[in-house]
C-alpha cells in the first residue's frame, strides 16, 4: 500500500525540498528513552506528512513554520509554540524565504502515563487532544524556559517531574484563536484497540483481517474506520511508527541495516523507501544533517 499526500499537501511542501540548509543538534535522555530534544539555528526545509510515538512541541525561535494536519494548514508564528498531538499524521516545516530557528522536543508514552499516574487525567485525554494547538509566546516561552533549560541537566526523576509539570500546563492551556478550527480527535474503542496492538507489535507482519477478528468488525469497515479517525490507514500507521523507531537510531552506533531490521522493515532497501516518502530525505541523508549533543 503506497502513502499518497493530497495535491494540496503536495504543493505547500515540494518546492522546498530540494533547496534546504539544515542542521540539527538532537539531545537525547540517557534515563527516558524517547525523550529527546531537537534544536536547529539553520533550518530551511519542509516535510512530507509523517508521525511520531510521542507528544511534540515545537517552539519557533525565528521566522515562520507551517504545519498541514488533515487537511487544515496552521502558521506557528515567532515566539509561538505548536504541540502535535501522539501519532499525529502531519506534515511541513518552514514557510516563507528565510531560514527558521526552532527547539522541538518529543515527549514519549513513559512520560504520559506516568504523568497520568500523578492526576485526574486518563489516557484518552491526552490521546484526544486537539491534532494541533498553538500557544501564545508568553505560554510558549514560560514552558520553554522551565522545560528545556532543566531537562539537560537533571536526574531521571527531576526529568520526569519537569515534563510532567509542563505537560499539565499545556492541557489547560488555551490555545490561539486561529488554531480552534481544530476539534478534539475523535475516539472508538475498536480503534483505540487496533492503535494499541499497531504499537505495541510495529515490528511484525501483522494481518488487517486479523486485526479486524480482534475487535470483531469487517475488515473493510476497519479500514474505513481507522481512516475515519486517524486519517490514515492501519497499515499507514504501522509504517508510520516503524519509520519513527528506525529514525531515533540513526543517530546512534547503529547502522543503517540494524536500523531498518530492529523496526520491521524486511530490508534496507524498504526502510529507505519509506523513510524517504516520509521525511523527503534518504535515512543516511537524514545521519549526515544531525549531530547527537
Amino acid at each position: 500500500m503506497v502513502i499518497c499526500e493530497n495535491s494540496q499537501d503536495e504543493v505547500v511542501i515540494s518546492d522546498v525540498l530540494e533547496h534546504s540548509n539544515t542542521h540539527y543538534d538532537i539531545w537525547r535522555s540517557d534515563y527516558i528513552n524517547g525523550l529527546e530534544i531537537i534544536e536547529s539555528n539553520i533550518h530551511g526545509r519542509s516535510y512530507p506528512h509523517h508521525l511520531h510515538e510521542a507528544l511534540e512541541i515545537i517552539w519557533v525561535n525565528s521566522g515562520s513554520a507551517r504545519i498541514i494536519c488533515r487537511g487544515k494548514v496552521s502558521t506557528i508564528e515567532q515566539g509561538e509554540a505548536c504541540i502535535i498531538a501522539l501519532n499525529e499524521y502531519h506534515g511541513g516545516g518552514f514557510y516563507g524565504k528565510s531560514n527558521i530557528q526552532f527547539t522541538l522536543i518529543h515527549i514519549p508514552p513513559d512520560i504520559i502515563h506516568y504523568f497520568l499516574q500523578q492526576s485526574w487525567h486518563n489516557f484518552n485525554s491526552i490521546i484526544h487532544l486537539q491534532p494541533i494547538k498553538i500557544i501564545s509566546s508568553a505560554c510558549a516561552k514560560r514552558i520553554n524556559q522551565k522545560l528545556i533549560n532543566n531537562l539537560k541537566m537533571c536526574s531521571a526523576q527531576k526529568q520526569m517531574g519537569f515534563a510532567t509539570q509542563s505537560l499539565k500546563e499545556l492541557l489547560v492551556a488555551q490555545p490561539l484563536q486561529r488554531s480552534r478550527v481544530f476539534s478534539k480527535r475523535p475516539s472508538h474503542p475498536a480503534i483505540d484497540r487496533i492503535r494499541t496492538i499497531l504499537r505495541s507489535n510495529y515490528a511484525e507482519q501483522i494481518n488487517v483481517e486479523k486485526l479486524a477478528d480482534e475487535v470483531c468488525l469487517n475488515e473493510r469497515y476497519l479500514i474505513s474506520l481507522f481512516k475515519c479517525i486517524t486519517g490514515i490507514t492501519p497499515h499507514q500507521f504501522q509504517i508510520g511508527i516503524r519509520v519513527d523507531h528506525a529514525r531515533r537510531l540513526i543517530h546512534s552506533d547503529s547502522s543503517l541495516s540494524t536500523a531498518a531490521a530492529t523496526a520491521g522493515f524486511a530490508d534496507q532497501s524498504h526502510f529507505n523507501r519509506y523513510f524517504k516518502r516520509q521525511y523527503g530525505m534518504t535515512p543516511g541523508a537524514f545521519r549526515r544533517i544531525g549531530e547527537l549533543t
